[in-house]
């Protein structure tokens, strides 16, 4: 006999079995119908929560980034200089790509399939991370300030592409960690003021 599941349990098992579809194989490739059947549940079900399959995928991206500021946020405990908060969270994102373990998460995570629903989560996931750098370093109120905090995000994300390109190398993070804060360093200047 089977046992009826809650709402939202349901609803969390198929954005769980959604990650790994989508985690295993490409957007185009991955569909509503498979994640139906894998999770057990109606095809009519997964719409009536998440809408369509651009819905579906947009809601485990944002699903992914959750976990990613929560590893942020547990990298950050403790840490009270501005300069040490600010690697913290660069070593989080860097260690949270590294954890991807299935073939396309990187992929999805870094520059997936971006339609409609998921570029907005991605526009979300940089103003959220834009306002917890703006709380770290405290910048004024220049221009030069403004670009060096919005830049950021973009810099990091390039400098983890090219170590997911060389295979995420154990001994090469530090360095991706040290040219991303000298990056932000070289822009912004006297953190201290």
């Amino acid at each position: 006999m089977r046992t009826r599941m809650n709402p939202a349990d349901r609803q969390a098992l198929i954005l769980e079995t959604a990650h790994k579809a989508f985690a295993s194989d490409s957007y185009q490739n991955v569909s509503v119908a498979q994640v139906a059947a894998e999770c057990g549940v109606s095809v009519a079900l997964v719409h009536k929560y998440f809408e369509s399959k651009s819905g579906l995928f947009a809601a485990v991206l944002a699903d992914s980034f959750s976990q990613l500021r929560a590893k942020q946020n547990a990298y950050l405990q403790g840490k009270t200089i501005k300069r040490d908060q600010v690697k913290a969270m660069i070593e989080a994102h860097l260690d949270f790509v590294a954890e991807l373990a299935r073939p396309f998460e990187v992929g999805h995570v870094l520059n997936g399939h971006d339609d409609e629903k998921a570029a907005e989560v991605r526009r979300l996931e940089e103003r959220t991370f834009a306002a917890k750098m703006i709380a770290i370093v405290q910048p004024n109120d220049s221009a030069r300030d403004f670009y060096a905090i919005q830049a950021f995000y973009g810099q990091m994300q390039a400098a983890t592409k090219a170590w997911v390109q060389r295979g995420c190398k154990p001994e090469e993070k530090h360095s991706v960690m040290d040219v991303v804060l000298g990056g932000l360093e070289g822009a912004l200047g006297d953190w201290s003021r």
